[in-house]
């Protein structure tokens, strides 16, 4: 094996490390993105549900709370 065939091969080494790597970001970030997503769904869903509460619950005329 002679020096050229050892470069060559470490540089070919150092390119897929480099995609991998790559890939590996990309998936990390769309990760994020999808938990990111879900957490807005769930909040989205705790405010709405809050809501119905509020316009269909007793609670401002037990506590005397004008709207």
């Amino acid at each position: 094996m002679t020096i050229n065939d050892i470069m060559l091969r470490d540089m070919a080494d150092a390119e897929r490390e480099e995609r991998e790597a790559e890939r590996t970001g990309a998936r990390r970030s769309a990760f994020a993105v999808r938990l990111c997503c879900m957490a807005a769904v769930a909040l989205a869903a705790a405010v709405l549900a809050l809501l119905a509460w509020c316009c269909v619950s007793d609670a401002a005329h037990v506590f005397n709370i004008s709207c």
